[in-house]
């Protein structure tokens, strides 16, 4: 399978160094594209594909790609998935898969209607610990589900992209999409509750959430993200007996699992093959070869669902874009 990389800014970067260590799985880095083609051609270079592009247009176009990944900030992600599908080409398209359920909803309904695959880069979907931690769950071992909670916070409020509203910055698009994927992994059904709040910055982009899920059966979540600072990243999942600790929701390498308060019973280590980022591109592989329109990790209805709740909770933040559609859809 050759991949196309649209965006070659840090993501691009690792997603490169990512394919090639995937060689002996067929998967290869053919051709990259940006703006500037004097950086395609650099990134070219260093990273060994064989076509350098001075346009996402023109790598779409070329004949030898096999799948499209999109690595360009959020507000761009339209775009070039338009382009992609209305071209028959198969993508991978970084989180957020787009800035609100109606792009979304559009897009899908394109790769069905053209019969193209395509897929959200949300890597903790395709990783081996949601199996693990699943798996926990079903078993009972720490009884029924009562709260969740979750925080990804990293001090990156420097980056452009954070700071531009034309690109879809502030935290919750970025980092914020997270944890919420992380309840979401675990915590069955809609929310019946929402609550949302931030501080936000001199463009009115959220720099700190919180955010609260409320879910049937008296579960609740709780939300917290920020640009401005930094967190221990963990996710604790509390049940009726005990609960389980994830030392990283953006990357697990370590899942404990403690009885009552803090008798650890169980510790559940985990060892990548490259960098955690292999699993969603040989997902990909699989569902293309298979001939699928979509990933059984992160299928479409999913995608959307999602997005109806990330349009709920920018609401409720009061966050709006310049190009956000004129009624997002709310779920409740």
């Amino acid at each position: 399978m050759n991949i196309g990389i649209i965006g070659l800014g840090r993501m691009g970067s690792t997603m490169a160094e990512t394919i090639n260590r995937l060689n002996d799985k067929g998967i290869y880095l053919y051709a990259v594209a940006s703006t500037n083609l004097k950086k395609a051609e650099a990134f070219k270079e260093k990273y060994h594909a064989q076509v350098a592009c001075g346009s996402g247009d023109s790598l779409i176009k070329r004949r030898n790609v096999d799948l499209v990944y999109i690595a360009t900030p959020h507000s761009y992600h339209e775009q070039y998935v338009t382009l992609a599908l209305y071209n028959l080409k198969p993508v991978l398209c970084e989180k957020p898969f787009t800035t609100d359920y109606k792009k979304a909803e559009r897009l899908l309904k394109l790769a069905k209607r053209n019969e193209t695959f395509v897929a959200e880069a949300m890597w903790t979907r395709y990783m081996p610990s949601r199996k693990i931690i699943s798996e926990l769950l079903e078993l009972g071992v720490i009884g029924d589900i009562k709260a969740v909670r979750a925080d990804l916070s990293y001090n990156i409020e420097f980056k452009d992209r954070m700071l531009n509203p034309i690109k879809g910055g502030g935290v919750f698009l970025d980092l914020g999409v997270y944890p919420i994927h992380f309840v979401s992994m675990f915590v069955q059904g809609d929310p019946i509750k929402v609550e949302a709040s931030c501080i936000t910055t001199d463009k009115h982009l959220d720099e700190s959430d919180v955010i609260t899920l409320i879910y049937p059966n008296n579960i609740i979540a709780s939300i917290t993200c920020s640009m401005s600072s930094f967190s221990d990243k963990k996710g604790i999942i509390q049940g009726t007996k005990g609960y389980i600790e994830v030392d990283n929701i953006n990357n697990p390498l370590e899942i404990k699992v403690f009885l009552n308060n803090s008798d650890l019973i169980k510790t559940i280590n985990i060892h990548e093959e490259v960098n955690g980022y292999e699993y969603e591109l040989l997902a990909c592989k699989e569902a293309i070869e298979k001939g699928l329109l979509e990933s059984p990790y992160l299928p479409h209805s999913e995608i959307l669902r999602m997005h109806k709740l990330y349009d709920l909770i920018r609401h409720k933040m009061k966050i709006i874009y310049p190009f956000d559609s004129d009624k997002p859809t709310m779920i409740n």
